[in-house]
């Protein structure tokens, strides 16, 4: 039964990656749950996109693997840019959404760049980097954003579990990092079963809003450190 169930899922996660083209294909080998992958991070730019009450000219994509959120953020956001390590990931983006702008370039040349965006995008990249590295990126990244900053995270990271992940991270840590720049520093959580993002506390994912102005959207919906 229990190996009928797994070719019956492993046959699910084949049609979403067939469906789906934008979705980032090498993650079926790497992370066996790819149904809820794709609905957590399809979550996570919505969310993004609707959370935004002053339009945006510039956007750019932290960790934006093979592009599929910048495609996303393109539908809202006229000059996208999608930036990654990942020189395959790079070259699937720019082949298939030829919109948005994407360059292989480490995060660390972008901060210290003079370049700002209204609207950037983080999501399931901090727990990637040495505990140090992320310090530093919380602490400067106000410095290329103008309006908004959307960052998540696991509540668990599963160190020593996941070997991709080599920090976790907390409420407390980022808003004292991102409080220096930012006006206001919101949290949602994001249940792991649903996707869905919400005010109510859930050991899925943290979802941080920092904004330069006060949302009264977010206000009505959020628990603020």
């Amino acid at each position: 039964m229990y190996l009928v169930g797994k070719m019956v899922q492993k046959d699910k996660e084949e049609k979403i990656i067939n469906n789906w083209g934008w979705f980032n294909s090498h993650l079926y080998h790497d992370f066996p749950l790819v149904v809820n992958t794709v609905n957590h991070h399809l979550q996570r730019y919505v969310f993004a996109l609707t959370s935004m009450e002053d339009s945006c000219n510039t956007a750019l994509d932290i960790g934006c693997g093979s592009g599929y959120g910048s495609h996303i953020l393109r539908t809202a956001i006229l000059n996208v840019y999608g930036i990654d390590i990942d020189f395959e990931a790079i070259d699937y983006a720019k082949k298939h959404y030829p919109l948005c702008n994407f360059e292989q370039i480490s995060l660390k040349n972008v901060l210290n760049s003079n370049k700002k965006f209204d609207f950037v995008t983080c999501f399931e990249f901090i727990e990637h980097l040495k505990k140090d590295d992320g310090f530093d990126l919380l602490m400067n990244i106000g410095n290329i954003v103008n309006k908004f900053l959307f960052i998540s995270t696991p509540v668990d990271a599963k160190l020593g579990v996941n070997p991709r992940h080599l920090s976790s991270w907390n409420e407390k840590e980022l808003n004292d990092c991102l409080s220096k720049d930012f006006s206001n520093v919101y949290f949602f959580y994001q249940d792991w079963s649903s996707g869905l993002i919400s005010k109510v506390y859930n050991k899925g994912f943290i979802v941080c809003v920092a904004t330069k102005n006060k949302l009264k959207q977010i206000d009505r919906n959020t628990k603020v450190i």
